[in-house]
Parts: structure tokens; sequence; C-alpha cells
């Protein structure tokens, strides 16, 4: 085979056959049992064919000095033809080999070894030719084994670099998930405490796993125990943008809001203003521009990550606003952030609002 995978036609008869020996070899028949069977056959052929072959050429060779010459002119154009043979033949028997294929290069080595037998038969004894197929063949063969085992010695490496990795990666999870539980436990001892300063007699305060925020809605209240979807809720901080005052100290105009809503409804920003608006008779419309505080901003207000904004507790007292329709809950309880992401609290929205200081109000849409 040339490199471009074309056949390269050899005028001698029993290159030819051992040029489809090699075509068979590069194919996939080699490369399963089955295709043994075959290949075995193509290459008793060929031993079997260079005996018969070389036996003839002896005769002929003692006829004539004539005959003779033109014979050696006839065998220099196979000398050619044999150079190119060689050539791909190394590429092919590397490549062969490379496939780590046990019984294949036992089987190419045992016909190397017949056709080198029946030369000896022959008053010549080797070939040139043969000889020189069966050195290529130990060379390919050593060629081959030397890439393999340089390749086994860099696939070993990476395996076992790899496996270190493994276990470093593993006993990095491990520790992670050690320090995951450990700072859970320390927020719900801190929560607890901080539920029973604030009133909040009924709370519950449950740990989620990390992949909750990508459950359906239905599948947190279940994971909760919730009695419904309505009852999983959140608080939200919006900042009024144009407010005249920088900090909370003022709850009828404050700057930031804490705004409990449901998680299948959405705080309306128009109402919110007209609201607080409404707290401030005489204000103008242009003091007012409600917006999502952003989450660095909210958390350093709060104390809270985001998904564990907790509506007590928070390291600034922001005015706390309720959703009405958390009010008509029933039963009137409700799941929100409970410090942490991974936490969840449930009270009774009665004694949130209680211990809040929290306005019942209609600000969703």
């Amino acid at each position: 085979l040339s490199p471009g995978g074309r056949m390269v036609k050899i005028r001698n008869k029993h290159l030819k056959r051992l040029e489809e020996v090699l075509e068979l070899a590069v194919s996939s028949s080699l490369r399963v049992r089955g295709g043994m069977h075959d290949a075995d056959e193509m290459l008793r052929d060929v031993a079997d064919e260079l005996e018969g072959k070389r036996a003839k050429s002896s005769q002929d060779l003692t006829g004539s000095e004539e005959r003779g010459r033109g014979k050696e002119r006839t065998g220099n154009g196979d000398d050619e033809e044999l150079v190119r043979v060689e050539r791909m033949l190394g590429l092919a028997l590397t490549e062969v080999l490379r496939e780590d294929l046990e019984d294949a290069c036992a089987a190419l080595a045992q016909h190397i070894r017949r056709l080198l037998e029946c030369e000896e038969k022959q008053p010549g004894g080797h070939s040139e030719a043969t000889r020189r197929w069966a050195m290529l063949f130990e060379q390919g063969w050593l060629r081959a084994a030397r890439m393999t085992s340089k390749e086994g010695r860099e696939e070993e490496a990476a395996r076992s670099l790899l496996s270190k990795l493994t276990g470093q990666l593993d006993a990095l999870e491990e520790v992670s998930q050690e320090l995951r539980e450990l700072e859970l436990a320390a927020c719900i001892r801190r929560m607890a405490a901080v539920a029973r300063r604030s009133g909040l007699l009924s709370v519950q305060l449950r740990c989620v796993p990390a992949h909750y925020y990508n459950l359906t809605l239905e599948e947190r209240s279940l994971l909760l125990g919730a009695p419904s979807i309505h009852h999983l809720c959140k608080t939200v901080v919006f900042e009024n943008r144009e407010c005249v005052y920088t900090d909370c100290s003022n709850s009828d105009n404050s700057r930031f809001y804490a705004v409990i809503i449901q998680y299948t409804s959405k705080c309306n920003t128009e109402k919110l203003l007209r609201l607080v608006r409404s707290w401030t008779p005489g204000s103008r419309r242009a003091d007012y521009n409600f917006q999502l505080c952003p989450e660095e901003e909210a958390e350093e207000l709060t104390g809270y990550r985001r998904n564990g904004v907790a509506p007590v507790g928070m390291k600034q007292a922001i005015p706390v606003i309720v959703s009405h329709r958390i009010a008509s809950l029933s039963p009137c309880f409700l799941w929100l952030g409970g410090g942490h992401p991974d936490i969840k609290l449930g009270c009774s929205v009665t004694e949130l609002v209680k211990a809040t200081g929290a306005r019942v109000e209609d600000v969703t849409m």
C-alpha cells in the first residue's frame, strides 16, 4: 500500500500476492480472529509459490548465458519494484504490529520463516529478496516494539497521574462535604437562636441539597413538606435609587425594603412605588425609583447570600413588606431563605409579621 492507500502494480507474480497479503494485514480483517484463517492461507500460498518459482528459476539459469543475462536484467527491474515494496512493507508491518495482535504477529513471523526454509532447499540458498523481507520484518517488529513500549510507558504514566488526581479530587470532595456540613450546622444553630430571640416559636429549619434550585417548585414543596407551591416564598431587597436618604432609618421613606413574595408571583415595582409614596404625603413622583438591589450590596446589607436571605437577623434593620397573598395562605405558614442558600426557614406568617414589624400590602402583579 502506498501512503495514499492505492495499490502499486507489481509485475512479479509472487510480489503481487505479497501485496494482497499486506492489503489484508492492514485492513480490519486481521484485527478479528475470523480473518486469521484467510491470512494464513494466503501466506501459505506465497510460500508454496516461491518454492516452485525458485526451483524453476534455478533450472532456467543453467540453460544458457544469454537467457541468464536476460533474467538478470529482469531481476534488476524486480529489484526496483522490491525497493518500493520494502518501503511499503515496513510501514505496513509497523502499523500491524502496533495493534498488539500477538496471534497475527506470530503467524506472520512463522510464514516468513517458512519462506526462508523453502528457499534453503534451492541450490542458491536464500534469495536476496527473501532475506530482505525477513530483515525488514525484523526491523518493523523492533520499531513497533519500541513505539509500543514508549507509548505504553506514557500511557501508564498518564493512568498513574489520572489515578492520583482522581484520588485527590475524591479527598477534596470529602473535605468539601465535611466543611459544608459544618457550615450548615453552625448556620442552623445561629438561625435557631435568632428565631428564638425574634419570637418565632413555630420555626423549622431544614437543609436542602445543593441542586435544590434546579428542582421544580413542585419538587421543592415535596422536599420541604410544604402544603403547596404557593407556600414557597423569598425575601427580595429593593432599593429606591432616588431616595433622599442613604439608609433605612425612616421606615416610611427608606432607601431599602425587604419584600417577601411568593415564588408563584412577581413584585410590581409600580405598586411598591405608590405604596411607599403614600406613606409620605406631599412627596414627588420623581423621588421614587425602585429597582432590585445589586446582589453584592444586598449581601452587605443583610449578611446573607443570594437564595439564603432571611427577614430576621439581618445586619441592618431593613423595613419588611409582606405580600397580602401570603397572609391569606391556608395553612398560614411559609417557607423562605434561612440564612444560607442550602437552609430553608419555615414559620407562621402571623409570627413572622409580628417579629419583623412587617406591613402586609398588595405589591404583586
